[in-house]
């Protein structure tokens, strides 16, 4: 476990995840709020300064209402239904992309933007611009850690559970 232990540090806390999977925050104030990202099929609470407008790994009902979506690799269990998905941008590299492409066809691959290992891409949204930078994850051909940052802080989602 202590291998999966990542810390970063921001100018508002220590957060502590382990795998996306739990949380400790070093401080809270009232101005906080919790959110709650899906991280394949479970709900994890991140303490953060405003609701993240964005998704990771989860394809499902509550995902809808996100307005920017992320996918770190290409198993089965992170694309459960991405087809319902037809009309949602999902940022993957380029190999995930190709691999959700072979199992669904008829997925429209426009939908499907790059973003490969070591690129970071700005993403504006009305809650304010965040940065999203990939790395390498080592955990199949094509999977991605993505880093996120901005005035929520910085999160990294590692997609292995």
């Amino acid at each position: 476990m202590v291998s999966s232990l990542l810390q970063l540090q921001t100018t508002e806390a220590i957060r502590t995840i382990y795998n996306g999977q739990e949380w400790k925050a070093a401080r809270s104030s009232p101005r906080r709020s919790i959110e709650e990202i899906r991280v394949e099929c479970r709900k994890v609470p991140i303490d953060t300064l405003r609701g993240l407008p964005s998704s990771v790994d989860t394809c499902g009902a509550s995902s809808k209402r996100k307005r920017h979506h992320f996918l770190t690799h290409a198993h089965k269990d992170h694309l459960s239904g991405i087809v319902a998905f037809s009309s949602h941008t999902i940022y993957c590299t380029r190999l995930t992309k190709s691999l959700v492409l072979c199992q669904f066809p008829q997925f429209d691959d426009s939908l499907l933007l790059e973003i490969e290992v070591g690129q970071s891409v700005v993403i504006n949204d009305p809650d304010g611009d965040f940065k999203v930078t990939a790395y390498d994850a080592t955990h199949c051909p094509g999977a991605a850690m993505f880093l996120f940052e901005g005035e929520f802080g910085n999160i990294l989602h590692t997609g292995i559970a």
